[in-house]
């Protein structure tokens, strides 16, 4: 399998070559065009999984025609961008070191969707659950609570409270002594 990303260093391209972990194998090289066919240059080495793995960076826009060297036998990838017409039998993997464009979902943002759109709408309406439909429908049959009063309308009902001195002055009822 290849993959392929953009390289730290300009005008290049990373390219991951990436064989299985279930490869059963003591030596694994890649060998091509960008290593001149030398078969010892370019080894892949085992990562913690198991999977086979070499990273190299490749000048951007160019095809290189490549090859798996796996125990001295040869190997084409299956996955990779292209194959060669076979000749004398045998056909290399091309690798093309063009990253494809972005796409535009990726240049999309938030505020572009909402202009475009307008506000999001849900796709769902959250019902309560049984239990809470219950207890909705019981607080809207029962009445309204009184509110309570605020410190002044307290402060007032104390003073004139029937049993206070005021309110008994004022109506001039007796206070025993």
């Amino acid at each position: 399998m290849l993959y392929k990303t953009p390289s730290p260093k300009p005008g290049y391209v990373r390219v991951i070559f990436e064989l299985p972990a279930s490869l059963w194998a003591d030596r694994v090289f890649v060998v091509g065009d960008f290593n001149d066919w030398d078969q010892t240059a370019t080894p892949l080495r085992q990562n913690r999984h198991g999977v086979w793995q070499a990273m190299l960076d490749l000048p951007a826009g160019r095809c290189y025609e490549f090859r798996y060297l796996i125990d001295g036998r040869w190997c084409t990838d299956a996955h990779a961008d292209k194959c060669t017409p076979p000749s004398a039998g045998l056909s290399n993997s091309v690798v093309n070191t063009t990253l494809p464009v972005q796409s535009m979902a990726s240049k999309v943002t938030k505020s572009t969707v909402r202009e475009a759109c307008g506000p999001p709408v849900p796709f769902y309406v959250k019902q309560p659950s049984p239990w809470n439909r219950r207890r909705i429908a019981a607080r809207r049959q029962t009445p309204a609570r009184p509110s309570k009063p605020n410190r002044q309308e307290a402060a007032r009902a104390r003073r004139l409270h029937p049993s206070s001195a005021a309110v008994q002055r004022l109506c001039h009822i007796a206070v025993p002594v």
